[in-house]
């Protein structure tokens, strides 16, 4: 039998690896059968069809005095997770978090209702009110939302007032001044402006093409240069080399016939460089694509051995919440009822 947890003050809370299972009691609710819990739960369900935010019960149930609702959570990580995530990264979770928050459905504003699914790269909730079913102890949203992002970028369980440097995770300038741009907000849009004002801009890379240019007119004429010089420099000297070089048709033509096969040659050159070119940067990407999936497939066992460890730690959690429930009701029992 697992351990529970008491939440929302007549409900309890159980942690499996890839189940999670909410109760509520039967005799506070006055819900009759399970059709009625189902009805009660699709008519809320039914408005955020179009939102990916919420985990809808794979199946309710009546066992005993409580209404069960079970969740299916496979891939879902809880939301202590966002500590390891990168501050960067995490503005992205806090926006759909703000978009939960922000609907007109209510949820329990309590961590343990938020988890985080990495591959959409956005949070998640399951537990919300419905009638016969209420929230208790409703907390200002602008306040929940505040203790619920710090808490990602500390080392706090609970906000209690202005966290100090040394408890975050990241101590960067912008990521302190973010937090505290955040304490100052009082309304959630503002909270919506100091997270879209965070929010690193991207630039994509542009592509660079190599091109290797064809020698130009102004080239062949400096490259002839000399050699027009020479000849009017010792146009007297007939007999010499280079008059006599260019006196004869025939070696002219043959000159000519030298430039032009260096100019075809470097553009045959540009031609199959290109191809070469393309084969190496194809090359490049297949062994980036390689380096990749084993980086991922590392990061999937390292993410499969964090997993096990919240598991390990929520249940330790929920046995210490168990522990001190009892110790609770004991002390109610010889003390009576407390005022």
């Amino acid at each position: 039998m697992s351990d529970k947890m008491s939440i929302n003050r007549y409900g309890e809370l159980e942690i499996l690896q890839n189940e999670i299972r909410y109760s509520y009691s039967v005799t506070q609710s006055k819900i009759v059968d399970q059709q009625e819990a189902e009805t009660l739960y699709k008519d809320v369900m039914s408005r955020v069809l179009q939102s990916n935010g919420y985990v809808v019960a794979d199946r309710i149930e009546m066992v005993n005095d409580r209404v069960v609702f079970f969740f299916k959570v496979q891939g879902l990580k809880g939301y202590s997770h966002l500590r390891s995530i990168p501050f960067e990264k995490q503005l992205l979770y806090f926006k759909s978090l703000v978009h939960i928050v922000k609907q007109e459905i209510e949820v329990v504003l309590h961590p343990l209702n938020f988890l985080v699914d990495v591959k959409e790269e956005m949070v998640k909730t399951y537990m919300v009110e419905i009638e016969k079913i209420p929230i208790h102890q409703k907390k200002d949203k602008v306040e929940a939302l505040r203790e619920l992002v710090l808490i990602a970028m500390t080392n706090r369980t609970s906000i209690l007032g202005k966290p100090e440097k040394a408890d975050f995770f990241d101590q960067r300038d912008h990521v302190i001044a973010f937090a505290e741009d955040l304490l100052r907000c009082k309304e959630i849009e503002e909270i919506e402006r100091a997270l879209e004002a965070h929010v690193p801009v991207v630039e994509e890379p542009v592509e660079r093409k190599v091109v290797i240019p064809l020698p130009s007119l102004k080239f062949w004429k400096t490259w002839q240069m000399p050699f027009r010089r020479k000849e009017r420099s010792h146009a007297e000297e007939q007999e010499t080399r280079w008059p006599t070089f260019f006196s004869s048709r025939k070696q002219q033509v043959l000159l000519g016939t030298l430039v032009c096969s260096i100019g075809l040659n470097v553009f045959f050159v540009q031609k199959n460089v290109q191809p070469v070119m393309a084969a190496n940067q194809e090359q490049k990407a297949v062994q980036s694509e390689i380096t990749q999936v084993k980086e991922e497939k590392e990061n999937v066992q390292k993410e499969k051995e964090k997993y096990e460890k919240e598991v390990k730690e929520l249940v330790a959690q929920l046995k210490i919440a168990i522990s001190e429930n009892k110790k609770l009701s004991e002390q109610i029992q010889q003390g009576g009822q407390p005022k």
